[in-house]
């Protein structure tokens, strides 16, 4: 595999490995950021934190031009067609021209399974032909790295399976990815390295056959635990409510 799948986890109320992501898109302010993402082919560096500055601002910009993301619940412009929403940014952004912007989106809605919505609504779309349209937005900025916050979680089992596949597709072609999922098993199956955070650290990160199997950090071994002896993919429960709920019945 050519490609860089890196799955990042945490507890479901921290949401430390969504800021993560964030703050790499620089969406969020980091004193300091600088991460590399290395595959067999190529190696992708960014370095986007500290100050603001002007030239501190060109390299944010830099960085955002060299990746792209996909948000947990879509962020479709709901007035745009399923083809508008996937060439408005790459049009105007990579200058291309509207004929060739078209058969840019024509193309990537084929690839990811949706050759025949081209003009519908995302009012029409299932959840997961929402979340494949956005992948296709995502893919129409030719980015080095792509960036998946929870991209299943707001997603039944089935509408689920759409998109892994498509995620799977595109690690097989080679595309570097850091995604943010509870999907223990897909992540076990895709990943070149698994990322633990918690309150802004990293807990551990390791290659998938050492960090589900021999796991050296007694926090990710706890976490592990508790995710996987329930159905794959349910987010950790969040503890403070689980609290509130054991006082409600005392």
């Amino acid at each position: 595999m050519t490609g860089y799948p890196t799955p990042a986890y945490g507890p479901g109320h921290s949401r430390d490995e969504a800021l993560w992501i964030r703050t790499g898109t620089r969406s969020r302010h980091a004193d300091h950021l600088q991460s590399r993402f290395t595959s067999e082919h190529r190696s992708c560096r960014f370095d986007c934190g500290g100050p603001q500055s002007r030239k501190r601002g060109r390299e944010v910009q830099r960085a955002r031009r060299r990746t792209a993301m996909v948000f947990q619940h879509f962020n479709l412009f709901p007035h745009m067609s399923a083809l508008a929403n996937v060439i408005e940014g790459a049009r105007y952004t990579r200058k291309l021209s509207k004929g060739e912007a078209v058969e840019l989106g024509e193309r990537l809605l084929g690839r990811v399974g949706l050759a025949g919505t081209r003009d519908e609504f995302p009012s029409r779309l299932s959840g997961g032909q929402k979340q494949r349209v956005a992948i296709a937005r995502a893919l129409a900025m030719e980015p080095e790295v792509v960036l998946l916050d929870e991209p299943t979680s707001a997603l039944d089992p089935e509408l689920r399976a759409e998109v892994l596949q498509v995620i799977r597709g595109l690690a097989d072609d080679g595309l570097t990815m850091v995604i943010v999922t509870h999907e223990t098993k897909f992540a076990r199956d895709l990943a070149d390295r698994v990322v633990l955070m918690e309150h802004g650290v990293i807990v551990e990160q390791a290659e998938p056959a050492v960090f589900f199997n021999r796991p050296s950090s007694p926090r990710t071994r706890s976490f592990l635990r508790l995710v996987e002896d329930g159905p794959l993919g349910d987010p950790l429960p969040n503890p403070r409510a689980a609290s509130h709920d054991a006082e409600e019945h005392v």
